[in-house]
């Protein structure tokens, strides 16, 4: 009976190890919608996703990168999981999120850099290296506060320089 109990303890370690490897998510593609809870590893692997269903319905998510201090993470307020929600990440790490009762006419990306972590709301610009298939998804005025801000990019690029470069 001794004998049993150290290789019973051995055993359960050993399956637990097994379960813990086995529960990694492997990594996403950029440009690839994210439509379940669960946890996702982001294309270049710098910070993992767990997005999951709170108590009372709603949906969170927590992006989290592991550090030699600990992790380092930020996360969203709770969402109705029915709402027209769109998560994605693109091929720099960023998490782009469209939550629409939180964000209305505009979206987000989510990041975790060395030392800076945060949210950036993206409307008249910073939407440098949005995924398509995010876009593809957001609504119409989603949509048109993006084909705005391509035509502005597009016609400042179009004007002569200030010192009659161009």
């Amino acid at each position: 009976m001794k004998r049993s109990i150290p290789t019973f303890i051995v055993a359960m370690l050993f399956i637990a190890f097994l379960l813990a490897c086995g529960s990694s998510p492997s990594r996403m593609e950029s440009n690839v919608m994210i439509e379940e809870t669960g946890q996702y590893l982001a294309p270049g692997g710098s910070c993992r996703l767990e997005l999951k269903e709170e108590g009372d319905g709603r949906l969170t998510f927590l992006i989290y990168k592991q550090t030699e201090t600990g992790q380092d993470g930020v996360g969203s307020k709770p969402f109705k999981a029915n709402s027209d929600w769109l998560l994605c990440w693109d091929s720099q790490d960023r998490l782009w999120s469209y939550v629409p009762e939180q964000d209305g006419e505009y979206c987000r990306y989510w990041f975790i850099e060395e030392g800076r972590r945060g949210t950036v709301r993206v409307g008249k610009c910073s939407w440098e290296g949005v995924p398509e298939a995010f876009i593809e998804r957001l609504p119409g005025s989603v949509k048109a506060t993006y084909k705005t801000y391509l035509e502005r990019k597009q016609s400042n690029r179009a004007k002569p320089g200030r010192f009659g470069n161009g």
